[in-house]
């Protein structure tokens, strides 16, 4: 099972026992998202992440833009407020 399945699968059941548990909010995959989107997300909280390496990303702003969000990647997990 590949990385975006697994993000598309995660459930409200799946978080229900951890605190402040909340749901990536529309995955999308590489391929589905905009070419803006990835342009922003590179510039931003995913500099240092190639193109290529982008698995998932899960959009938490407000205008779907790519500025903020999560990047779930091959080498680990970039997000708006912290790099894993």
């Amino acid at each position: 099972m590949d990385i975006y399945t697994k993000v598309a699968g995660i459930t409200q059941e799946s978080v229900k026992d951890y605190k402040h548990h909340t749901l990536p909010n529309h995955v999308l995959s590489r391929q589905e998202m905009k070419t803006k989107q990835i342009e922003n997300a590179l510039r931003g909280f995913a500099a240092g992440c190639a193109e290529e390496d982008i698995e998932a990303y899960c959009n938490t702003g407000a205008f779907s833009n790519g500025k903020k969000g999560s990047c779930f990647r091959k080498k680990g997990y970039m997000a708006a407020c912290l790099i894993i």
